[in-house]
């Protein structure tokens, strides 16, 4: 059973490569609160394929499938949104294997 220590080092970690696939395509550390900005449209200028890239390697990175109707609810709209979506999925694929 995962302690407390090690969801917050798993969520550190998480953050991290999130974040590396998003310095990909923009230089995120000149921005302030970049964090909870939306990703697409002028605040950050992300781009819609950039997003699309960005879902991609996710998904890869993170062996998990995002689900439409969270993305269409707009919980892929920024780097806080889109960590809370990834440990949603990891925790549902997580328990998926602990009930097989």
């Amino acid at each position: 059973m995962l302690t407390i220590v090690d969801l917050m080092k798993e969520n550190r970690m998480i953050e991290e490569k999130v974040k590396d696939i998003l310095k990909k395509y923009r230089n995120l550390e000149q921005k302030k609160d970049w964090k909870n900005q939306k990703l697409l449209g002028n605040d950050l200028k992300f781009s819609a394929r950039d997003l699309i890239n960005v879902y991609v390697e996710l998904e890869k990175e993170f062996d998990i499938h995002f689900k439409e109707k969270d993305i269409v609810a707009g919980k892929f709209d920024t780097f806080d949104d889109i960590i809370k979506l990834i440990n949603k999925e990891i925790a549902y694929k997580t328990r998926g294997k602990e009930h097989a």
